[in-house]
């Protein structure tokens, strides 16, 4: 499920688009970026079963990939998935705001950067009164300020490469609360408030 979304009073409708010009909003998939051959995806989160199929969509739409996860033997399978003759993997770790930037740098040189997909995020059940803090700091780490620092870094190019796409991993927990599940429901909905705001 992608969070770039526009949701309408007791219905969720997610939906993705991307800018072109000022203040113009259209829905746009990665199947309407694949129309230049040299377009490159990189795909966050990649050593998941979500992460993979989604590379392995990206593949067959002729996209070279760069992976990026915490487990390169995962992630070298999920690139032996797709087309590893056209495939970077890299490890990185989200909540380091240095290596997601270091990372980012290498993107340049890889084809027209036409698909972000930000599918990293971990799940914690916990009431708010007896939650650890460490733990609700993991939380909107991966969930929510590394899909934010993310989306600083290459926005700028998805912008150039427009017909372009920038994916967040959604939720139903963006949309409604569930009890004892404080910390993902709030990183849930900042990311869906994230991605309504880089849309503006």
């Amino acid at each position: 499920e992608c969070v770039e979304h526009r949701p309408q009073p007791r219905q969720f409708q997610p939906r993705l688009r991307h800018r072109e010009q000022p203040h113009a909003r259209q829905c746009v998939t990665p199947h309407a970026v694949r129309m230049s051959t040299d377009n490159h995806a990189l795909v966050v989160g990649a050593s998941s079963a979500i992460g993979r199929a989604v590379a392995a969509e990206l593949a067959a739409l002729g996209m070279s990939l760069t992976l990026w996860g915490r487990d390169a033997e995962r992630l070298r399978e999920t690139a032996a998935a797709c087309a590893p003759q056209r495939c970077h993997v890299d490890t990185v770790e989200v909540t380091d705001a240095a290596d997601i930037a270091r990372a980012a740098g290498d993107l340049s040189g890889r084809g027209r950067l036409g698909v972000v997909a930000y599918l990293a995020g971990v799940f914690d059940w916990a009431p708010a009164d007896r939650a650890d803090p460490a733990t609700w700091e993991r939380v909107f780490d991966v969930n929510l300020t590394a899909a934010a620092v993310l989306t600083r870094l290459t926005l700028p190019a998805l912008i150039d490469a427009a017909p372009s796409c920038l994916l967040y991993i959604g939720s139903g927990a963006a949309h409604q609360a569930y009890p004892g599940n404080a910390a993902y429901v709030a990183s849930k909905h900042g990311l869906a408030g994230l991605a309504d705001a880089v849309f503006l």
